[in-house]
């Protein structure tokens, strides 16, 4: 337990685990990490949002599903990025997460994204008929546009 590490002292943990480690896990279980914080490309981007009632029907559900999509394409322009997958996510009135993904290829392009991602709906409610308290679609499989793939490059 990490409160028991905490509770330790740290001539102990040295003696036991060598003085290097020994004061990791010290400094560690109190909460103490010096390292460099390292950024990383974003792996996927979604967006989420609330309905305006708990409800199963469809011309609501898409009405927002086209507005996130539409936000969420925006956010992918502005970051130069293509995508892979989408994935539409569906949480209930009880408040669970479904999802449903399709890997399309990369493409940067709005009507495929929402395309796709009504399709997914239609599949969930088609296996689930309960209403939805919140939808949201995520895209994932990022690649920078800048960045060749190795498809870009031909040998004759």
């Amino acid at each position: 337990m990490i409160s028991e590490l905490a509770a330790a002292d740290v001539m102990m943990l040295e003696h036991r685990f060598g003085k290097r480690k020994g004061r990791l896990l010290y400094e560690r279980a109190h909460g103490r990490d010096d390292s460099p914080v390292k950024e990383r490309e974003a792996q996927q981007i979604s967006r989420i949002g609330t309905l305006s009632k708990d409800t199963a029907e469809i011309d609501l559900i898409v009405e927002k599903l086209e507005y996130l999509a539409h936000e969420l394409h925006e956010r992918v322009q502005q970051r130069q990025t293509l995508f892979k997958t989408v994935t539409f996510i569906a949480i209930d009135t009880t408040l669970a997460m479904h999802t449903r993904s399709k890997t399309i290829g990369e493409i940067d392009d709005y009507n495929t994204l929402i395309a796709t991602a009504r399709k997914l709906l239609e599949e969930f409610l088609a296996e689930h008929h309960k209403p939805l308290r919140r939808v949201g679609v995520s895209v994932s499989g990022l690649r920078k546009k800048t960045q060749r793939s190795i498809a870009d490059f031909h040998t004759d």
